[in-house]
């Protein structure tokens, strides 16, 4: 993993242990943990993308549901949107 990609992981727990309806340190949030652990519904799951979104600067795709299970899913999905529009800047 790069800097970046550890940053990134690292964004994305802060936000879900934020958002979460349990109290959890960030560090603490394991890749492979279901994200419904964390009482992730779908309405705190576009809250989450939106938060993202606002702290990393990027525009994230409406994530499919059954795509994301775990909280890899959402690194994954989030890692590769950074990637591909920072490639795209002039």
């Amino acid at each position: 993993m790069t800097d970046i990609d550890v940053n990134i992981a690292t964004i994305i727990k802060e936000e879900i242990a934020q958002l979460s309806s349990v109290t959890i340190d960030p560090k603490d949030i394991k890749d492979e943990a279901w994200v419904i652990e964390f009482g992730l519904d779908s309405i705190r799951g576009v809250e989450l993308m939106i938060a993202l979104e606002e702290r990393l600067d990027v525009i994230l795709p409406d994530p499919d549901a059954k795509q994301i299970e775990k909280v890899s899913d959402i690194i994954r999905l989030v890692e590769a949107e950074v990637k591909s529009q920072k490639q795209l800047e002039p």
